[in-house]
């Protein structure tokens, strides 16, 4: 995670945040009227529309609960408005007044023109009324399809405002005072009761699946529950969700897949030319899958082309040589191997070693493979 915050190509969330689809923006008055909902779709590579990717307030976990989010969320509970028939006539109503209630708590210890113009609307807004509202009205219909909602101010997104941010950040760190040592770093901190969702292995659950969760009294020890059952520090949670993420959903390189596993890997190092050999050597295709990426530069790309035809001829490659191509880095390298297990993920294997090792053993099966001919 710290390599990725530190590398200018990579776009991540910042601890206290997370990456959610976004549809549309409640543009405000200053004075906290909605002037008018701005839809925030963007093409993907097949030129269908979709909801913008934007670093929002961390998201909460939530089933069947009423629990809202921070000045991002979907139309049930920013504005009271749903097309769903639901057996209690108040469903809306409940959600938006927990949205009201939570924003407006948070907002209270701001003093900035956007925060007063939020606080402005949520107290005035009534959710009964929602949809006589002419521009809402006017939306109705992309606003009960979209994603999620956030504010902005004259135009302005509310979420880069410095003295929102720092609101949140403090409410985020200090809602739970609960500390243990973290088992990841060692250190005294407060503890994630909940871990991130991740998402994109293939099989799990498309809303994600968590990869450390206990629900049950029999997973429990001492009387802890959920995460407090194996401290992990929110910062490292945080981190470790945001980091795992990526890999899953980057294109260069590709997560690797067998049977029922989806495998990641990464080298404790900014160079990602580790991982593209890496990739090279058991999916050589790779190249010519990821070639609208940006370039890794002529002699890098042409040894990484020369290993995929050698493996894709099934002819041995040249360690040494191979080696040799990538200077004297020899960084710890991390292979994950998880696969799905209803709602959580189920660690295949996770092997690590020096990059250097992890090439031996490699070529030492292809070695194992190789068949003598008369």
């Amino acid at each position: 995670y710290q390599i990725l915050r530190n590398d200018p190509d990579v776009e991540i969330a910042e601890p206290g945040y997370s990456n959610a689809p976004v549809s549309h923006a409640l543009n405000l008055s200053a004075q906290g009227e909605l002037l008018d909902i701005i839809p925030l779709y963007v093409q993907d590579q097949k030129g269908k529309e979709r909801p913008r990717q934007m670093n929002v307030p961390m998201r909460i976990k939530r089933s069947v609960n009423v629990a809202a989010n921070f000045l991002c969320d979907n139309p049930v509970y920013v504005l009271g408005i749903t097309d769903k028939e639901a057996k209690d006539p108040d469903y809306a109503k409940k959600r938006f007044e927990e949205f009201r209630k939570h924003n407006l708590e948070i907002l209270a210890k701001v003093n900035s023109p956007a925060a007063c113009a939020i606080t402005t609307f949520l107290k005035n807004h009534d959710p009964l009324k929602a949809t006589q509202i002419p521009v809402v009205a006017r939306h109705l219909e992309s606003l009960l399809q979209g994603r999620n909602l956030i504010f902005l101010v004259e135009g302005k997104n509310t979420l880069d405002d410095s003295k929102i941010r720092q609101a949140w950040e403090e409410y985020h760190l200090g809602h739970e005072t609960l500390e243990m040592q973290c088992l990841v770093t060692g250190e005294i901190e407060p503890v994630a009761r909940l871990h991130p969702d991740i998402k994109g292995v293939w099989g799990a659950q498309r809303k994600g699946a968590a990869l450390v969760s206990f629900n049950l009294d029999a997973f429990t020890s001492y009387g802890r529950e959920q995460g407090l059952n194996s401290p992990i520090s929110r910062r490292a949670a945080a981190g470790y969700g945001v980091a795992l993420n990526y890999l899953l959903s980057r294109r260069d390189p590709r997560p690797l897949h067998t049977s029922d596993t989806t495998v990641v890997f990464w080298a404790e190092s900014e160079s990602r030319q580790t991982e593209a050999v890496f990739a090279c050597l058991f999916d050589p295709d790779s190249l010519s899958r990821d070639s609208g990426q940006p370039r890794r530069g002529g002699q890098a790309e042409g040894a990484l082309k020369t290993i995929a035809q050698r493996v894709r001829a099934g002819k041995p490659l040249d360690l040494d040589a191979l080696l040799a191509d990538l200077g004297d880095e020899n960084p710890r390298f991390y292979v994950l191997g998880l696969a799905p297990n209803a709602s959580r993920l189920a660690v295949r294997f996770f092997i690590t070693d020096p990059f250097r090792q992890m090439v031996a053993n490699v070529m030492a099966h292809y070695r194992d493979l190789q068949i003598v001919k008369e």
